[in-house]
């Protein structure tokens, strides 16, 4: 039995069964139908994906999406109330981000659907790493300039440390031997990359004694005059520190009453140290 009902309600029919030479036999049938209408249908998502569902910090996705019987969609976070349909949206996350589609009916059902598009970090690049001067005499100063992108720290080793994460910046430095900085840049996740570059140390020229001298007393007064080069400082055994001129006299000391050997020492910048002596009689 077959029925097509035109409205929500209880119906009932009669079947009746004729049979060969007897009378007919009648069944009472009842029954309950309800009727769906359009506006109560609830709405279905047929498609909600994210094309790529990984990238790179700073670049774009698409979602995309198809519903049907659907009165209102929306996408959260970020987008809101977005076309009914079928519809592709732009989206930019800054970090990994789950998106939910919902489609309601004119009737307030909803369906609901997710999606994630990880993000993940680009790696960190070394735009460039040099000194000012690739060779330095002993005891200069220099820059080393460098720049880095997509870092969240950023170290050079030796002696320097920590420094700025930008894209161009420059960190003083004075090595006392030929040596080689290594910079290293770093992500916010843990990826590292490297750069080295090796500055060249000349020699430091050796500490020079250009002239000891100790004129003979006069009226019991002696006068020592000296000349240095290349040295960092100078000193006169007996008398003390003295100052690094190529040519220079001390004010007349006293003559001693014996014979005494006064000693001239000069440091260089290296540390390296040369003497000469003089005697001045008593």
């Amino acid at each position: 039995l077959r029925l097509s009902p035109t409205y929500t309600g209880s119906y009932q029919a009669t079947l009746t069964i004729a049979t060969q030479g007897g009378q007919p036999q009648s069944v009472a049938l009842t029954g309950n139908v309800r009727l769906r209408t359009p506006d109560s249908v609830q709405p279905e998502i047929l498609r909600f994906t994210a094309d790529p569902d990984t990238m790179q910090r700073g670049n774009q996705a698409e979602l995309c999406y198809e519903t049907l019987r659907a009165r209102q969609v929306t996408i959260d976070p970020g987008m809101g109330r977005v076309a009914v349909g079928r519809d592709c949206v732009t989206v930019t996350p800054t970090e990994t981000t789950t998106y939910t589609l919902t489609a309601t009916s004119r009737t307030g059902e909803q369906v609901q659907r997710n999606t994630t598009i990880t993000v993940v970090e680009p790696p960190p690049k070394i735009l460039f790493f040099s000194p000012n001067s690739s060779t330095f005499s002993f005891g200069q100063q220099g820059q080393l300039c460098y720049g880095v992108a997509d870092a969240s720290s950023a170290t050079i080793a030796p002696t320097v440390g920590s420094v700025a994460t930008v894209p161009r910046d420059c960190v003083t430095i004075s090595p006392q031997k030929t040596t080689t900085y290594t910079l290293t840049a770093t992500n916010s996740q843990g990826r590292s990359v490297q750069q080295s570059t090796t500055v060249t140390v000349l020699p430091a020229p050796p500490p020079q004694i250009i002239s000891f001298t100790a004129d003979p007393p006069i009226e019991g007064l002696v006068r020592i005059c000296y000349g240095v080069a290349n040295a960092s400082r100078a000193e006169i055994s007996d008398i003390g520190s003295v100052p690094v001129l190529p040519k220079h006299c001390l004010p007349p000391i006293k003559q001693p009453n014996n014979a005494t050997n006064y000693t001239l020492t000069a440091t260089g910048i290296d540390g390296s140290q040369i003497t000469q002596t003089v005697t001045v009689p008593g």
